[in-house]
């Protein structure tokens, strides 16, 4: 068990199947000695008598069961870890498209509600979405090329429909969860 806790401590990635071990261990524990109790008890009352080589065999089971069990958790971490990987590969994209549009509202501040609209936004994509991705993108890019030009009519134009992108797609989003 202090093995567990020690490699938990230094191995956050690990957390989901790791967390497990200190409980197989100590209900490995328990098994082990009641086993060991029975057999014992067995053998002192003289119920029957084991021959060593089969007392050594069960313990052998228990542990190839726990161990086995052990092994079954461990595959089962694999599945987690993939769901968070993709987890911040959909979401990295979107978190850079917040940075750019930050850094756009320190050059023109009218920005502001973009920004506020792009924070609010549910950060995970889908496949699904990629096309209102792309032109949210677009759009921002058109955006950051008006405030640099300074044609302010163009800036709330752009506002306006990115405004309405947004919206569109927290809306698709959603519908598909």
């Amino acid at each position: 068990m202090l093995v567990s806790g020690l490699y938990l401590l230094n191995n956050v990635k690990s957390y989901p199947w790791m967390a497990i071990l200190p409980q197989m261990t100590l209900v490995y524990l328990l098994v082990e000695v009641i086993v060991s109790a029975v057999f014992v008890v067995f053998e002192q009352i003289s119920v029957f008598s084991l021959p060593i080589a089969w007392f050594m065999l069960m313990h052998i089971v228990i542990l190839a069961v726990f161990s086995i069990r052990i092994i079954i958790i461990y595959t089962g971490g694999a599945p987690i870890w993939r769901i968070d990987d993709r987890v911040h590969e959909s979401t990295f994209d979107w978190k850079l498209l917040i940075l750019d549009v930050d850094a756009l509202t320190v050059r023109s501040p009218e920005v502001k509600p973009v920004l506020e609209a792009l924070r609010y936004s549910d950060p995970m994509t889908n496949s699904k979405l990629t096309e209102y991705d792309v032109s949210i993108r677009n759009s921002v890019a058109a955006l950051e090329c008006a405030v640099d030009e300074g044609d302010s009519t163009r800036v709330d134009e752009l506002i306006i429909m990115l405004q309405r992108q947004i919206r569109d797609r927290n809306n698709r989003v959603k519908l598909l969860k």
